[in-house]
């Protein structure tokens, strides 16, 4: 089917016309700037390609809605893909308005059989302006060729010159660039893929320490591979790598720092819980999580109901993590006794005003016996 569609093509250019333009661009391409000539073919010669790309996840989500793998050789799955490549938001329209002011400006880069290596995003600006323009100037795209039998690396090497250099990437999802580093990696050596992106081995290392703290998250709740969960956890899993390393520079031990990641894990599964409305942040609460692990008594706050109590719901936990959150931010800021003193009257003069029922409930009296008790232990300090 490929060879077809790559003398398909062959046929196209051999005809003359208006498919080679009278431009030739220069392109990284096998290690060094070759000037390649630009083709504009016909749309219905292309396909989209995003199975190893910028948007894998997004491509895994959709298929988990709708029940069935996304063929993007398949003519009745085309719209899914469009929809996933421009979604109905402000940056998709401003990228249809702009191609239909300025035209291609860019061309993109095709495989010798006509996937998409760069330009999945403007291949599916044009299909959905050529349906609004119906045999317009919208049923062409603009391309480089590459050759026939490229090797997989080097096609690689063009798809993050496109995708995920600094000076380039910008609408794409976090979660997924990890994905495309673990991808460039099976190609290449780290000292390679450095090259290849112009980063330095330590942002190398760094993503593939990153990923392998989402793969254990992933496999923690049961669901090895699926990266869709995680689209908008990214800079949580980058705060957990940053409390790692304050714990390794304490000095904690390997075991410990387990331990503290499986409570990082439990805590971000309260996140994903559809039925609880409240979020465990990074800033809030995971950049706190190094003092339960130096000090026992906000160590027993954060986990009494963590792993000891199998019925412990979100809240539950979200309250464990909060009270132990606020305790570090109190230590770390030096936060004086008698402060601390006076913001838990604040606290407990709000539960003495509040007109429910809550006093009568079972859970109140033993919270309040738990601070009766405390309250012993205080005045024994004191010596009262």
């Amino acid at each position: 089917m490929w060879t077809e569609r790559a003398h398909q093509i062959d046929q196209y250019i051999l005809n003359g016309g208006e498919t080679v333009i009278n431009s030739r661009e220069m392109l990284l391409f096998m290690g060094q700037p070759q000037v390649l000539p630009v083709y504009k073919l016909p749309i219905t010669f292309l396909s989209f390609n995003i199975d190893n790309g910028r948007f894998a996840a997004e491509k895994r989500l959709k298929e988990q809605e709708l029940g069935f793998e996304l063929d993007n050789c398949n003519p009745a799955h085309e719209t899914y893909f469009i929809d996933l490549l421009i979604p109905d938001n402000p940056k998709s329209q401003r990228l249809l308005e702009d191609l239909e002011r300025h035209s291609q400006l860019r061309p993109g880069v095709i495989t010798h059989d006509g996937f998409l290596v760069d330009a999945n995003r403007r291949l599916a600006c044009m299909k959905r302006l050529n349906s609004k323009h119906p045999n317009s100037r919208y049923q062409y795209l603009l391309v480089h060729r590459l050759p026939a039998n490229v090797p997989a690396k080097e096609i690689y090497k063009l798809e993050v010159q496109f995708q995920i250099k600094a000076d380039l990437k910008e609408e794409y999802n976090p979660i997924n660039d990890l994905l495309k580093i673990r991808e460039g990696l099976e190609y290449m050596s780290e000292q390679e893929l450095c090259e290849t992106l112009d980063w330095t081995l330590k942002k190398i290392k760094d993503y593939q320490n990153r990923l392998d703290l989402v793969d254990g998250f992933l496999e923690y709740i049961g669901q090895q591979e699926n990266y869709t969960l995680l689209l908008n956890l990214n800079e949580h899993f980058v705060e957990i790598q940053k409390e790692i390393s304050a714990m390794k520079t304490l000095g904690l031990t390997a075991f410990k720092i387990q331990e503290a990641v499986d409570v990082m894990y439990r805590m971000l599964e309260v996140n994903l819980d559809k039925d609880f409305d409240k979020t465990i942040t990074q800033r809030d609460h995971i950049r706190y999580i190094r003092e339960a692990f130096v000090n026992d008594k906000i160590h027993q706050v954060l986990t009494q109901n963590m792993f000891n109590n199998e019925s412990a719901t979100s809240q539950d936990i979200f309250n464990d993590v909060s009270a132990a959150a606020e305790l570090s931010r109190m230590q770390r800021n030096n936060v004086r006794p008698v402060e601390q003193l006076k913001k838990a009257i604040t606290l407990l003069t709000q539960v003495q005003d509040d007109d429910s029922d809550a006093f009568t409930k079972q859970d109140f009296k033993d919270a309040f016996e738990e601070l009766n008790e405390l309250m012993t232990d205080i005045r024994q300090q004191m010596g009262a």
